[in-house]
């Protein structure tokens, strides 16, 4: 299975995974402006990646609302909060991705739209001259 690369806006190349990030899961959304973010495995054997991405040494705080839940009266949303240590991009620096735990992370967390992905055409070899 071949690997895909993705590179940034900027065109500084960030990630490179077998599978592609279509073919991963994606993180359940509970508000509907939301990221959609794909779910890379840190230890699976059936995905390899590499990751070129600096990680912010301090985390943001992200509230996440969830809607009322049916079986009870109270019409506010439920609220729950957690941390993101956001990954940039290491020329540009824009955000590409999240992990939710500082030192035993199981996954890595992509954001939808922030990565591009590039084919490169193996067809085509460069000869040396004699």
């Amino acid at each position: 299975m071949d690997s895909t690369p993705y590179s940034c806006v900027c065109g500084q190349l960030v990630l490179t995974i077998t599978p592609s990030l279509q073919l991963l899961p994606v993180r359940q959304t509970v508000q509907k402006n939301e990221p959609k973010s794909y779910v890379i495995p840190r230890n699976h054997p059936a995905c390899s990646f590499k990751l070129e991405a600096k990680k912010d040494r301090t985390p943001i705080l992200i509230k996440r609302q969830s809607e009322a839940s049916a079986d009870t009266d109270d019409s506010a949303p439920a609220s729950s909060t957690e941390l993101w240590w956001l990954l940039r991009c290491p020329r540009c620096k824009l955000p590409v991705g999240y992990d939710l735990d500082e030192e035993n992370m199981k996954f890595n967390y992509i954001l939808d739209g922030s990565l591009t992905a590039f084919t490169v055409d193996r067809s085509k070899t460069i000869n040396k001259a004699d």
